[in-house]
């Protein structure tokens, strides 16, 4: 079932921007292309107004929560750690769509203002979705911004992703690493070359570049 504002062709996009995590909480589960696709971490907690979402999840994913109820009240009712990583893609601000009635539960920009501002004073980290929009620039100051085209059903937009932390160097599940397929493709393919370079290198050799690594790369 297709929901409005769904990231079926985009949640590579998205989770390319995750750094390590032990909780995920996504209060607009909407499609559920997100949290279907990514890896999961130690603990799950996905909520949705609509009943449909929850009931069209349909994937295992281990120590996962569900929760009929508002996105709001639901990050009040945990604890937003620093291992925590909130997304959040609620129906996009009115006037940036081409279509004003799309939703079946809408925000109001009271509501947008309201969970921005709760975010913003959380140690968690925070992903935010939407089309760019003053009332997220002028909450949202000095979070890191991230843009990309995406197909939807009133023609090609471009998406904007809010996110409370520096660009990640590592990633909680690298299996989307790049900006499309061919370049998906091509980063595997190099991963493949290096892997097998080094697995046929001499153990002393290889050994030594392990300890290079660990000297220069590794925290």
């Amino acid at each position: 079932m297709a929901f409005p504002g769904g990231k079926g062709k985009t949640y590579q996009h998205i989770i390319n921007l995750m750094p390590p995590h032990q909780i995920y909480i996504e209060p607009f589960l909407g499609g559920a292309s997100v949290v279907k696709n990514k890896k999961p971490a130690l603990k799950t907690i996905v909520a949705d107004m609509d009943q449909k979402s929850i009931f069209n999840l349909g994937a295992e994913i281990p120590n996962l929560q569900t929760q009929k109820t508002d996105a709001l009240d639901l990050l009040k009712t945990h604890v937003l750690c620093k291992k925590t990583l909130v997304y959040c893609d609620p129906p996009y601000v009115q006037t940036t769509r081409k279509k004003q009635k799309i939703y079946r539960y809408e925000y109001s920009n009271k509501q947008h203002e309201n969970l921005l501002t709760y975010l913003t004073k959380q140690s968690c980290m925070v992903i935010m979705s939407g089309y760019d929009n003053q009332l997220y620039n002028d909450i949202l100051t000095g979070w890191n911004k991230s843009q990309f085209q995406a197909q939807t059903q009133a023609g090609t937009r471009t998406e904007t992703v809010w996110y409370n932390y520096p660009a990640p160097q590592k990633l909680h599940d690298s299996r989307y690493l790049g900006n499309n397929f061919r370049d998906r493709q091509n980063i595997k393919r190099r991963q493949e070359r290096l892997r097998n370079k080094i697995e046929n290198m001499h153990a002393t050799e290889r050994n030594i570049l392990i300890e290079w690594l660990i000297s220069n790369y590794v925290a």
